[in-house]
């Protein structure tokens, strides 16, 4: 979504997301609410993340617009609190503390490795 998207609509959009998985995956709100969580602090890591200009208007936060290494930090943050929220919301519990953990973290490197991979391959242009 563009840095502009106004942030009821961000969180709209992200529970029509999260619904429709979990309509498709009979999982009763658990992908909405963690869908509705990451779009809450999406401004919030942005802000965060934010470079010393600002962002430029009608740009995305994507790999060709502000490089690898910014890329990398924000699809790390927005999908580390994801999976922490979405795995501790799944098992309820904190008994297997460590073991979910390991899962959230094996989960985010993975998750990370293949947004990054898309991001390249989609959004890079080609050199000749």
């Amino acid at each position: 979504m563009p840095f502009e998207t106004p942030n009821w609509l961000l969180l709209f959009i992200a529970f029509l997301l999260g619904f429709s998985i979990d309509f498709f995956s009979d999982t009763f709100g658990l992908h909405a609410s963690a869908t509705v969580f990451i779009a809450y602090l999406r401004p919030y890591v942005l802000f965060f993340l934010s470079p010393r200009d600002s962002y430029e208007a009608g740009t995305f936060p994507r790999i060709d617009h502000y490089g690898f290494i910014w890329t990398l930090q924000y699809s790390f943050i927005m999908v580390f609190f994801h999976h922490i929220f979405y795995f501790y919301i799944e098992v309820l519990t904190f008994t297997n503390f460590l073991e979910t953990f390991l899962r959230i973290i094996l989960s985010v490197i993975f998750s990370t490795f293949i947004i990054l991979l898309t991001q390249f391959f989609l959004y890079m242009e080609v050199k000749n």
